[in-house]
């Protein structure tokens, strides 16, 4: 039986109309920040900053062994050479990668969302 609303209709991989259409009341809200997109960008720069020096500091309580493996560039804090998005893997305390599906699955009982997975950020 075919669905009589339109986005229930669309196929997987379909373009979100419904959001880009939504784009222009977002450019408008961040616009009207303190700030504007020049303050956004500033903030999540201080978020990612902070959440790599937490990172990098991890160790496990038992052996002693790096809690994580940060990725990025070395000058992370200069805002025009980096994003704000956080690249890493988690190690077990033998310093072994844990799989990408088991930190999802242990996050999401912790109610917690990440993107996780090979090439989840839309601009590798």
């Amino acid at each position: 039986m075919e669905s009589l609303e339109f986005f229930l209709r669309l196929e997987d991989g379909t373009l979100p109309f419904l959001d880009i259409l939504a784009l222009r009341f977002g450019f408008e809200s961040l616009n009207r920040l303190p700030g504007g997109m020049g303050g956004v960008q500033m903030h999540t720069t201080a978020l990612l900053c902070y959440v790599r020096r937490e990172m990098n500091q991890m160790n496990h309580m038992t052996t002693g062994q790096p809690v994580c493996i940060v990725y990025g560039r070395p000058d992370y804090e200069e805002v025009s050479k980096q994003g704000p998005i956080a690249a890493f893997n988690l190690l077990d305390d033998t310093g072994k990668i844990v799989g990408y599906s088991q930190v999802e699955r242990l996050a999401s009982a912790q109610n917690i969302h990440i993107r996780s997975g090979c090439f989840c950020n839309t601009g590798a």
